[in-house]
Order: C-alpha cells, then sequence, then structure tokens
C-alpha cells in the first residue's frame, strides 16, 4: 500500500467514527498525556526547575479536569445509546428493516 492509498483510507476510517469511538480514543489519550506531564515533572523536580514544576503541576490538573469531562460526555452518551436500542429495534420492526 503506497502512502496515498494509507492516507486516503486513513481519512475515511476518521470521518466514519462515531461520537462515542471518538470520546473512546480521546479517553485512552488522556492517559498518555498525563503520564508524559508526570514523567516530565519529576524530571524538572529531581533538578530543582521549581518554576516549570509549577506549571506542569497546573497542566497536569487540567488534563485530570479534561479527562473526568469527557468521561462524564462519554457515559452520558453511552446511556443514551443504551436506552435508544430498544427504540431502535421495535421502529425497525414497523418498518420491516432488517439491517440490525
Amino acid at each position: 500500500m503506497n502512502p496515498k492509498e494509507f492516507l486516503r483510507r486513513w481519512i475515511e476510517g476518521i470521518k466514519n467514527l462515531n461520537q462515542t469511538q471518538q470520546l473512546y480514543a480521546r479517553l485512552w489519550l488522556f492517559g498518555g498525556g498525563a503520564f508524559g506531564l508526570t514523567l516530565a515533572m519529576i524530571t524538572l523536580l529531581m533538578r530543582k526547575s521549581w518554576g516549570f514544576s509549577i506549571f506542569l503541576f497546573c497542566m497536569v490538573g487540567l488534563q485530570i479536569l479534561s479527562f473526568i469531562g469527557t468521561r462524564q460526555q462519554y457515559l452520558a452518551i453511552k446511556e443514551i445509546e443504551e436506552e435508544m436500542k430498544p427504540v431502535e429495534k421495535e421502529t425497525d420492526k414497523l418498518l420491516g428493516n432488517t439491517r440490525r
């Protein structure tokens, strides 16, 4: 597969993600970001760079708040999707759709 084909297929895949899948991916990426920030903060504290360590400490706090907000969004959307499943099945029966 050449780079052009890979890029085309990658863009197509990204466009087909639903909101739940996007939020799930973001939740996993927060872990990597928090790990990197924590590692950088520990390194700076060992080198006694207090000013930048305080900045990184605040960034970790913002990362945690963003994670909590994204997790709440994810759980709310997941709950709504679960409540919609019976309604979609009933609608499909009424319309005669067999796609599910």
